[in-house]
C-alpha cells in the first residue's frame, strides 16, 4: 500500500484576471507588479530542437553516434503602457531588478504545475517610448520543465510508480526509508530497469536512511555513510518513470520524493 501527494504550492493570479501566458519570473508574476506590464504571447515553450553527432560514410547518408538536446530559448512578448517619464522610468527600474536575477524558477499560468530553470538573455522594448511593445528573452540551460516536488509513500517492500506525467526518466531528488526493525544491508532495485542501490552496514529500528540525489550523498540518522555505499550501485543513473516497478529490502516505511521533467 502506498500514498502519492503532491507537494506543490500553487499561488498567483486567477486566470479570469490575467492573460493566461502571464509569466512568473523568480516568484514574480510581472502582470500584478508591474503596472505597465501585460503578457501577449510567449514563444518557444513547446520547441526543441536536437545536435546530431553522426560519422559521414563512404556510400550514401551517415552513421548515427550520438545526440543532445541544447538549451531552449523562450521569448515573452509583451505591451508595455505608462501615462508619464517618471512611471516609464520607475517601471522599467523595478522591471529590471526582477529580470537581474540568473538560473531561476520560470512559470506560467496555463501551466503553474511545471517550472522552467531560465537566466534573462535579453530584455528589449521596441521603441522608447511610453507606449510600446518589447520582449523578455530567456535562456534555459536546461531544455526540461520540471514539475514542483512530489512524494510516493509506501509501506510496502514492493510498489509501482504511478505517474502520467513522469513520461520522462529522471533521478529523483530523495529516497528515505524509515524501518521498523534493526538490520543490516540495504538494497533498492529499480525491477522495471534493472538499476540497483546498495550498501552494507547496520542500522538500528527508526533510523532515517536516506539517498540524497540532489546533494549526491547517502546517510544513516544525518551521518554522511557516502563511503559504504557498493560500488556496483548506479547512484548517478538511478532513473524513475511512470509505471516502475520499485523494491526496497528494508522493512519499513518509504518516501521517494521526485520531480517529473517533461520537453
Amino acid at each position: 500500500m502506498y500514498k502519492f501527494r503532491d507537494l506543490r504550492k500553487v499561488r498567483g493570479p486567477s486566470e479570469g484576471t490575467r492573460p493566461i501566458e502571464a509569466i512568473c519570473f523568480n516568484g514574480h508574476w510581472l502582470d500584478d507588479e508591474i503596472e505597465a506590464f501585460e503578457t501577449l504571447n510567449v514563444e518557444g515553450r513547446n520547441d526543441f530542437k536536437r545536435s546530431i553527432n553522426a560519422q559521414e560514410l563512404s556510400e550514401d547518408g551517415n552513421m548515427y553516434l550520438s545526440s543532445r538536446i541544447p538549451a531552449k530559448q523562450l521569448k515573452v512578448n509583451f505591451y508595455w503602457k505608462t501615462q508619464n517619464i517618471e512611471a516609464y522610468n520607475a517601471e522599467l527600474k523595478k522591471l529590471k531588478f526582477i529580470l537581474f536575477q540568473p538560473e531561476v524558477k520560470v512559470k506560467f499560468l496555463d501551466e503553474t504545475d511545471f517550472y522552467y530553470i531560465g537566466t534573462v538573455e535579453e530584455f528589449a522594448l521596441e521603441e522608447p517610448a511610453l507606449t510600446t511593445k518589447g520582449s523578455i528573452t530567456i535562456n534555459c540551460s536546461d531544455p526540461y520543465k520540471f514539475s514542483d516536488a512530489k512524494e510516493i509513500e509506501s509501506f510496502d517492500s514492493q510498489f509501482t510508480i504511478n505517474d502520467k506525467d513522469l513520461i520522462y526518466p529522471n533521478k529523483p531528488k530523495k529516497i528515505t526509508i524509515t524501518p521498523n526493525a534493526d538490520g543490516a544491508n540495504v538494497e533498492i532495485d529499480n525491477l522495471t530497469t534493472g538499476k540497483k542501490l546498495m550498501a552494507t552496514l547496520a542500522f538500528t529500528k527508526s533510523q532515517k536512511i536516506v539517498f540524497d540525489f540532489d546533494n549526491l550523498d547517502f546517510s544513516i540518522d544525518n551521518v554522511s555513510h557516502l563511503i559504504d555505499l557498493d560500488l556496483a550501485s548506479n547512484f548517478d543513473d538511478f532513473l524513475i518513470k511512470d509505471g516502475d516497478q520499485i523494491k526496497i529490502s528494508v522493512a519499513g516505511t518509504c518516501q521517494l520524493e521526485y520531480e517529473a521533467k517533461q520537453l
